[in-house]
């Protein structure tokens, strides 16, 4: 829900008008349907997010998430091995503070504790900085990216807006699996994509120059230079 409510936002910014529409339609939706059809939904949201229960599931992560700091602080480095977390974790937790400490051993829900714990510190930074390189490009691509239109600057903005919320998401539950890793590296890869495109001149944009070279007609355009061999021409071959 907090993943979804920082998306919400980030769309408000792009599309006001369109969002606050949006926004009215489902209010209106909302109001109809809570008495109804989406009656047993809401309730199930207001006791996830009020009754003890939600709470004491909440509380008893905390433990969890000192057992991988204290896992890291062990093994810096390299932490203990893919797939170790659940193995090693329960000797780690304690009490913090004088919160829960629950009896059950409960997986993790943090995904960077997780790879922290399992693969060390530079598992977790070969992990993030893919993204934090292409953060920095798309700061500087995003001011030479058009206003409008489909290949603009809301694109990536939307791009990005994936990534915060699988930022978010996998601070509360952990998407250490298939479909999260592979929507993050998707994402990333059309960022990339959207950034290279905007970063580099097209190089159909200036013309070629074409000079005799010593074995070939070197053909120029824009840095890049292909070299024709003289006597393919000379014979007529094919693509003359």
């Amino acid at each position: 829900w907090l993943g979804g409510l920082a998306v919400i936002l980030g769309l408000v910014f792009l599309y006001p008008k369109f969002m606050v529409r949006l926004s009215l339609v489902g209010l209106l939706a909302m109001a109809v349907l809570g008495g109804g059809l989406l009656a047993s939904q809401l309730a199930r949201a207001n006791e996830r997010l009020t009754s003890e229960q939600a709470e004491e599931s909440a509380l008893s992560r905390l433990p969890v998430y000192y057992a991988a700091f204290r896992m890291v602080e062990a093994k810096p480095l390299f932490g203990w091995g893919y797939g170790n977390f659940d193995r090693f974790d329960r000797q780690f937790q304690g009490r913090v503070l004088d919160l829960v400490n629950p009896d059950k051993d409960h997986a993790s829900h943090n995904v960077y504790l997780t790879i922290g714990a399992e693969q060390g510190i530079i598992g977790l930074s070969l992990f993030l900085a893919p993204m934090l390189w292409w953060l920095l490009l798309s700061l500087r691509a995003l001011p030479k990216m058009p206003r409008e239109g489909f290949w603009s600057r809301k694109l990536l903005i939307v791009l990005w807006l994936i990534i915060l919320f699988q930022i978010i998401v996998s601070n509360f539950f952990n998407v250490y699996v298939v479909v999260g890793l592979g929507i993050w590296w998707v994402t990333l890869g059309l960022i990339a994509s959207v950034v290279q495109a905007s970063l580099k001149p097209a190089d159909s944009a200036s013309p070629a120059h074409v000079r005799p070279g010593t074995s070939g007609l070197e053909v120029e355009s824009r840095g890049h230079l292909a070299i024709a061999p003289i006597s393919s021409h000379l014979k007529g071959e094919p693509g003359e």
